[in-house]
């Protein structure tokens, strides 16, 4: 049971079944209701001040690539090569092949894949295919990198995986963490500076944590939690009660 106020009154609203919390089937949609369409707190912007400066995160299984530009504006992509779907930049994972190959973005300002050497600049587009630029309908602005959503707010950055749907519906962080903009308008958010991060793994379902913590985060000064889901971890600003809506919209779309 969840204790919530109600005209004043403290009432009891039931929790979800016990299977929402281990069934592989319920994740898997939930991946897909939430995961793939809301926005996610990703990082802090003065973590990628300069152009160039770039950070790859791993969001709902995808590996992503947010970068600073040249012209000094943060954006984020698939970090995929779109000629053989090469990873661009390397993750600590990649290491355990024991295979160093030169790639991902380079000191010249070029995001480049270390498999057949497409390169990219800082806004994502193609702008050289060796062996290819002479081939026949071959145009190199159809291969741009794939997008990802990037908005930001006091200073957070945040990510959503599908930009197109997010702009059709008019998605926007704004949108989705609703009064909390007006409730911390008098908070400093954009000046304020990470001084120590700690990540941990908590062995439960993602919707167990955010209520099993809500008294930690009237203590805590930290803004950003990161959550691990199976082997993979997520970083979701404290302003949880949209995914915890979305849950229970795909709660009530189940079957009985």
């Amino acid at each position: 049971m969840t204790a919530h106020a109600r005209n004043g009154q403290s009432t009891l609203q039931k929790s979800l079944p016990s299977f929402f919390y281990t069934s592989s089937e319920i994740f898997e949609r939930e991946r897909k209701l939430i995961f793939s369409r809301e926005w996610f707190c990703a990082g802090r912007e003065e973590e990628l001040p300069a152009p160039g400066n770039h950070i790859v995160l791993e969001v709902a299984g995808e590996s992503i690539l947010a970068v600073r530009t040249a012209s000094g504006v943060l954006r984020a992509y698939y970090n995929v090569c779109r000629h053989r779907g090469a990873r661009l930049c390397a993750t600590p994972s990649d290491s355990d092949w024991n295979v160093n190959l030169t790639g991902g973005v380079m000191s010249s300002g070029v995001i480049r894949c270390p498999y057949h050497q497409w390169t990219y600049n800082l806004d994502g587009e193609l702008i050289a295919a060796p062996f290819l630029n002479a081939a026949e309908g071959f145009c190199r602005e159809d291969f741009s990198l794939y997008p990802v959503g990037l908005d930001a707010w006091g200073g957070f950055f945040f990510l959503n995986l599908n930009p197109a749907t997010a702009s059709e519906k008019r998605s926007t962080v704004r949108a989705q963490l609703g009064p909390a903009f007006e409730r911390t308008a008098r908070y400093p958010l954009d000046a304020l500076r990470t001084g120590h991060s700690i990540s941990y793994a908590v062995a439960a379902n993602w919707k167990a944590y955010p209520p099993n913590s809500a008294r930690s985060f009237q203590s805590s000064s930290r803004p950003v939690v990161r959550i691990w889901i199976g082997k993979r971890e997520f970083r979701i600003a404290k302003v949880l009660t949209p995914l915890q809506k979305r849950a229970l919209q795909i709660a009530r779309l189940s079957p009985a």
